[in-house]
This record gives C-alpha cells, sequence and structure tokens, in this order.
C-alpha cells in the first residue's frame, strides 16, 4: 500500500512538472506577456481613476480574456448605493465608452488587442452596490454591460444569495433608451479620439 501511495505520489509530480515545463515553452507569439499585461494594467488603472472621480465608484476587480492576443477587458466598480435602471444604463454605457477610447488610443496596447479598434463586445463593466443585502427586488443590485449587451440584476427578498430577477437589453436598446430619455440623437459606440 505504502508502495503504491509513494508510486502515485511521484507520477503525480512527475506529470505537474512535465505541465509546468510546458507552459512556460508555450509563450504567445505576439510578443513579451509581461509587456501587454503591463499595457493592460495602465488602461485599467487609467479607467478605474476615470470613474472613481467621476460618478465616486471604487474600483473592485478586472478581467482579462488572452489566449494569445487580448480579446475581451472588464472592470468591476463598486457603487454606494442602489441606482434606478436609468442611471445604470447611461453610466454603464458612457463608462463603456471612455474604457473604449482609453484602449484604442494607446498605440502600444493596439499590437496586443485581437482586433482594432475594440468595440462594446470586447469591453466589459460592472457596477454592484456596496450593500447587496439591503437592496432588493425591485432596486437594481448589479447591473453590467458586457459582450453580450446591458443587464439589470436584482436579489430576492427570501435569500439575498439568489437574483430574483435579471432583465436586459441589447446594446443598440441600451443606447436608444438613453437617447429617448435625454431626447436627443442615441450615442454612438466610440472609437478613437
Amino acid at each position: 500500500m505504502f508502495r503504491m501511495t509513494k508510486k502515485i505520489i511521484f507520477v503525480s509530480i512527475g506529470i505537474l512538472c512535465s505541465l509546468f515545463l510546458t507552459s512556460l515553452q508555450n509563450k504567445p507569439e505576439t510578443g513579451n506577456i509581461s509587456e501587454s499585461n503591463a499595457l493592460f494594467s495602465k488602461a485599467i488603472i487609467e479607467m478605474g481613476e476615470l470613474v472613481e472621480k467621476k460618478y465616486k465608484f471604487s474600483p473592485i476587480g478586472y478581467g482579462i480574456n488572452q489566449p494569445d492576443k487580448i480579446t475581451y477587458m472588464e472592470v468591476s466598480f463598486v457603487t454606494p448605493s442602489a441606482l434606478t435602471k436609468s442611471e445604470a444604463r447611461t453610466i454603464l454605457l458612457e463608462a463603456t465608452n471612455e474604457f473604449l477610447k482609453i484602449i484604442n488610443n494607446d498605440k502600444e496596447l493596439k499590437k496586443y488587442l485581437s482586433n482594432y479598434p475594440f468595440t462594446l463586445k470586447n469591453v466589459g463593466i460592472i457596477l454592484s452596490t456596496g450593500t447587496p443585502d439591503e437592496v432588493l427586488h425591485p432596486e437594481i443590485c448589479m447591473a453590467s454591460c458586457t459582450k453580450r449587451g446591458v443587464f439589470f440584476y436584482t436579489h430576492d427578498p427570501k435569500n439575498t444569495m439568489k437574483f430574483k430577477a435579471i432583465t436586459s437589453e441589447t446594446h443598440e436598446q441600451a443606447l436608444s433608451k438613453i437617447a429617448q430619455s435625454q431626447n436627443t440623437a442615441p450615442l454612438k459606440e466610440t472609437k478613437t479620439r
């Protein structure tokens, strides 16, 4: 029994070592991964500072999809209180456009992007309330603008670990609703300054 366990441990360590060594050899062909991470971080920090200054929301997380080149970037923020659907929609799309400006105007980052210019399909913004247990249906506890559209979430009053309702809009529907509420032409997706 002891020999069998020892053999399994030895084989497991061997497999893990070979996987680790293989991962070191499979570097992306797009260049120095550290440089792309530094440029990604720079864009995320700039976006965090912009939203923090403009809306007083604190950045709480970020994400990136980078198999070879960057295909998607996302930033999450915490809001001090609940937002209405209209407020969340407007802030999400304004912030998303600002994020696109930051990314698309960074000439160094451009070579690491899967497509240029980045569009609404390549970025995401998530807004969460700072007190989710206190923000119950029908108030919005979380809202996001992702590659699939704009989403609004409410907590179930009986179980705050579950969402009671999730509603969604396409990017186009959200832009149109903002334009209607402001009685102006729809906001256009900004690609460059």
